[in-house]
């Protein structure tokens, strides 16, 4: 950048952007904007006036793969959190004059644009009470058969949701680790039983179908488990309530998985893979597989 840009562009964020602006960048999937709500929230705290750039979900919006959608759903799922949106001058400016994509986000120096995926989970679980006490999606998003599954959980005595995530982690990843198959969930699931008896499984899962024909074979018949099929990706933050419900959790590699424990209760059984796990080890409700 010249000298002279640089100081047209200083001026401009003296004009036109509040001095404790911080801009955050905001994409992927519901548990990718809960961690972004969360460094936003952070921030706040600390004084920031802290406002959101949506514009990923209106000009990208899918997964790594481009298979999958990747909607804006944190107002859905949380109504009374806000994202306050920056306008297009405002992400522009800041993005140009003051961008961090790394390291701690609290030392960066307001007006500032960020733009990278900084380590959220901490925060998530800090701030994991108001998360909590605000996830209620409008009954309006409750199809008959959500409302028909919620009401079937709450009967049975004990319930394990599972996450399988496919699309863009069907294929080993360089941050998220070996691709997880069959084994991995008829293991965790043995995990599960073997701590409380007479379990239903209900599987979330972006490739239903794949569910039904590795895992559900590898199960057989003595095993009660339910596929949920009638969500797509598109209707994420519906299932991550309806998982968030259950007694115990195995989660994939991705962070669905764990939020519901987190939106639930986070004393409950967990089960996650080695090669992504986040939770304490520490903690007698989490399991841990070899993968």
């Amino acid at each position: 950048m010249t000298t002279v840009r640089r100081h047209m562009l200083n001026a401009l964020g003296k004009l036109f952007t509040e001095d404790n602006l911080v801009v955050i960048r905001n994409e992927g999937g519901l548990a990718s904007q809960i961690g972004f709500w969360a460094l936003g929230h952070e921030l706040s705290g600390l004084g920031y006036d802290v406002k959101f750039d949506n514009s990923w979900f209106r000009s990208n919006g899918m997964d790594l793969n481009g298979r999958f959608p990747r909607n804006l759903d944190f107002p859905k799922a949380f109504p009374s959190l806000n994202l306050v949106e920056a306008s297009k001058f405002e992400r522009t400016v800041l993005k140009k004059l003051n961008n961090f994509t790394e390291g701690d986000p609290t030392t960066v120096m307001a007006p500032a644009y960020l733009g990278g995926f900084y380590d959220r989970w901490k925060l998530v679980v800090k701030h994991q009470k108001l998360l909590t006490e605000s996830f209620s999606p409008d009954d309006s998003y409750f199809s008959k058969e959500d409302l028909e599954l919620l009401e079937q959980t709450k009967r049975e005595p004990n319930t394990c949701g599972v996450h399988v995530r496919r699309g863009d982690l069907s294929n080993d990843h360089q941050h998220y680790g070996k691709a997880l198959g069959p084994d991995y969930f008829t293991r965790a699931i043995a995990e599960v039983g073997a701590r409380h008896e007479g379990t239903t499984y209900y599987f979330f899962s972006d490739e239903p179908d794949w569910v039904k024909e590795n895992i559900g074979r590898a199960l057989g018949t003595e095993t009660s488990y339910v596929v949920v099929d009638n969500n797509g990706s598109d209707r994420g933050f519906v299932d991550l309530y309806l998982m968030s419900q259950c007694q115990s959790f195995v989660s994939s590699q991705g962070a669905f998985g764990k939020y519901a424990r987190l939106l639930g209760d986070p004393s409950r059984l967990i089960v996650e893979p080695s090669s992504h796990a986040l939770f304490s080890q520490d903690d007698k409700n989490v399991i841990v597989l070899d993968v």
